[in-house]
């Protein structure tokens, strides 16, 4: 593995963040806006708010806009009875956030964290697979 290989990679300019119950409809409420530069989004929820003007947040998107729990539920049985209880549903609350590349990453995922808005941040990794066979 060279150098550049044990770097963290991350897409500049995104974060993925799973919003808490009570912030998730505001959230929502950001994807039906103009985005991109053409208006500001604006959210009712005030700490979300600040955090969209101080990170210039162009986008809100689901990350995981075709997933559907309860029809996995039903197409697997067996493993829905092995899922955790009482973590949400993590299709309709995680989000993935795009802002001006010109603010740190990190700064973003830490003032996520720090609204008590969310569950988690993190920044969008890049994933690389493997390739060849495994001696």
């Amino acid at each position: 593995m060279s150098e550049d290989d044990s770097k963290a990679r991350y897409v500049e300019g995104e974060v993925i963040v799973r919003f808490k119950p009570e912030a998730v409809m505001a959230v929502k409420g950001l994807m039906s806006q103009v985005v991109d530069g053409q208006k500001p989004l604006h959210s009712p929820l005030q700490p979300l708010n600040d955090l969209i003007h101080r990170f210039e947040i162009r986008r809100v998107e689901p990350l995981f806009p075709d997933v559907n729990l309860e029809e996995l539920a039903k197409r697997f049985p067996e493993r829905a009875k092995r899922a955790p209880k009482g973590v949400g549903d993590f299709s309709q609350d995680t989000f993935k956030i795009s802002f001006d590349p010109s603010h740190a990453v990190s700064d973003v995922v830490a003032a996520f964290q720090a609204s008590g808005l969310v569950f988690y941040a993190e920044p969008n990794h890049i994933m690389k697979a493997m390739t060849g066979a495994s001696p």
